[in-house]
């Protein structure tokens, strides 16, 4: 009987230390055959970054990264703000996922990678962030950057469809959009003037595989992301080794591109006006930068006036600088929150 009672007291400890030491450090999850399509799953990675200084009395963060970018490419963001936590909000934790096929996740079960859709992510987010609460991981703030903006706009819209919302579905009572793609109807010169299509259209391959992709080799991904309006790139830019290294770039489904970009025979996605009003619970802010070549400040202005509905631009910030480029986050974070601190 006393040996029993100590194996449990051994192996509670245990149990015990191994939850503490998820706590103290970055670890991945894996959530099992998340379903986003009837009969379609796939097992979903998320990077869990975690402050060591506030571990777990602190606000938990839910990232989606921009297109062909993983879950690892929020590291530099999460390491800025656990080191300056204190002058943006106290954060405990950062959830970054990746979408299946990308980064830690596998690719999905059911159907082609190559034929996901923008729906597709925001079901998995939706499907993610329930299991999450269920493991009582409970973002309270969720960041998208580029078309993870748009991800977000996306997931807002079809809450509200069903009656519900990021704040009464998830608590989720602030949202950031990064540098964030705008739905149909809105302005986006880059995308009008042909830049986007043609940009994409040079890298369309297809894969024996995946299906049919788009896929930025690392040589060429820095220079995408993260050159300025002169064609220079940021002085915070990854070399193409440390982009391989760090697992920074991913495939995206070529009709993910398609959606992004209302290729025929798919639509941009349509966003209605008022989705963050105030009433509606979530506040939001949107940075912008003064030298991102895909997305211009003006286009995020528009774009927060369509989603809260608000006159001002109190909620926007617009970050200048010769270095402010797309993927400002990544190439110089401490200084994007020094802004919108």
């Amino acid at each position: 009987m006393k040996r029993l009672v100590f194996m449990f007291v051994f192996v509670s400890m245990c149990i015990a230390s191994y939850s503490f030491a998820c706590d103290q450090m970055d670890f991945s999850l894996t959530l099992s055959n998340v379903e986003f399509r009837p009969g379609v799953t796939s097992d979903i990675y998320l990077k869990v970054f975690v402050n060591e200084k506030r571990p777990i009395l602190g606000r938990t963060v839910f990232a989606i990264a921009g297109f062909a970018h993983t879950a690892e490419t929020w590291k530099p963001f999460a390491e800025a703000v656990f080191e300056k936590d204190d002058r943006l909000f106290p954060v405990s934790k950062i959830v970054a996922i990746d979408f299946p096929g990308q980064g830690g996740s596998s690719i999905p079960e059911g159907m082609i990678f190559g034929e996901m859709v923008l729906a597709d992510y925001v079901q998995v987010c939706i499907k993610s962030l329930s299991r999450l609460n269920d493991m009582y991981i409970r973002p309270r703030t969720i960041i998208g950057h580029s078309q993870g903006g748009l991800i977000i706009q996306m997931i807002q819209q079809q809450l509200i469809n069903s009656g519900s919302s990021l704040s009464e579905e998830f608590n989720i009572n602030k949202a950031l959009l990064l540098a964030s793609a705008p739905p149909k109807d809105l302005p986006w010169y880059a995308l009008e003037s042909g830049m986007v299509a043609q940009l994409i259209g040079n890298y369309v391959t297809s894969d024996a595989v995946l299906g049919p992709i788009v896929f930025f080799p690392a040589t060429d991904w820095p220079y995408i992301f993260f050159s300025n309006l002169s064609g220079i790139p940021a002085s915070g830019t990854p070399t193409p080794q440390e982009v391989e290294e760090n697992g920074y770039n991913c495939p995206e489904p070529l009709y993910v591109a398609l959606n992004l970009t209302g290729t025929q025979p798919f639509e941009r996605p349509v966003v209605d006006a008022g989705i963050f009003k105030i009433e509606n619970g979530t506040l939001l802010r949107v940075a912008t930068y003064e030298q991102d070549i895909l997305i211009r400040p003006e286009e995020n202005q528009a774009l927060y006036f369509h989603l809260t509905g608000d006159q001002d631009t109190s909620g926007v910030t617009v970050v200048n600088g010769g270095e402010t480029v797309h993927d400002l986050h990544l190439s110089d974070p401490g200084f994007l929150i020094d802004c919108i601190s």
